[in-house]
């Protein structure tokens, strides 16, 4: 048998032309079989089958693409943007529980999601206790500060009363001295003047009067 391809000189197309000898007993002659074939119609099964698997192929493509794009979204992209959310809440110190339940879904995985949702749980508890002392030391400052404040108003209403006393001392020593003045000069400046005991040398508030000392003696001071 033999076979070649060759173009057509009639019709112009690829002819596959297959040659076949045959020898029929009782004769010496050798007959041969011809036959000429388009070339599309051996190949063009093939062709279809080939059209067809690359159709199929590509469909399969398209689905395993979509599959994996949702697997990825849902276990890399929405995990890691509900952590980046979160992780801008928590640099504006919002440590609201009730706006990390979303991610805390992430929180009990095996992978690295998990363990970065794990890390940023225990984080917010560890600054919630942290604000929560700050909150009751300001509170004890605040309370301290108010009581530093009634004090040093009770101190300044006290400082108030000793100056008070102070100028009403001072003025009972001038009185004193007056009369001290006046009583040498009553008795013409020979004898030396003892003067009055404190409750009487300051005089009586209201009334303007004053009682004289008694002689106590020569040889006393003033």
């Amino acid at each position: 048998m033999y076979t070649v391809t060759r173009v057509s000189p009639t019709s112009g197309k690829d002819m596959v032309y297959i040659y076949h000898g045959l020898k029929f007993p009782g004769t010496d002659s050798v007959w041969s079989i011809f036959s000429s074939t388009e070339k599309s119609k051996f190949v063009g099964t093939a062709h279809d089958m080939v059209i067809f698997a690359v159709v199929l192929a590509v469909i399969g493509i398209v689905v395993l693409a979509i599959i994996l794009s949702v697997f990825v979204r849902r276990r890399l992209v929405v995990p890691i943007g509900d952590v980046s959310d979160t992780l801008a809440r928590f640099a504006d110190l919002d440590l609201d529980k009730d706006k990390g339940a979303k991610v805390r879904e992430h929180q009990y995985r095996t992978d690295e999601i998990g363990s970065m949702v794990s890390s940023l749980a225990r984080m917010a508890n560890n600054l919630r206790e942290m604000v929560g002392k700050i909150n009751g030391v300001s509170q004890s400052v605040a309370a301290t500060s108010e009581e530093l404040t009634a004090t040093a108003q009770n101190t300044s209403h006290a400082a108030g009363k000793v100056r008070d006393n102070i100028h009403g001392i001072a003025e009972c020593a001038r009185t004193a001295r007056r009369y001290a003045d006046r009583l040498r000069e009553y008795r013409g400046g020979d004898a030396p003047y003892r003067g009055q005991r404190q409750g009487d040398d300051c005089p009586q508030r209201g009334n303007g009067e004053h009682q004289e000392a008694p002689d106590r003696g020569r040889g006393d001071t003033l």
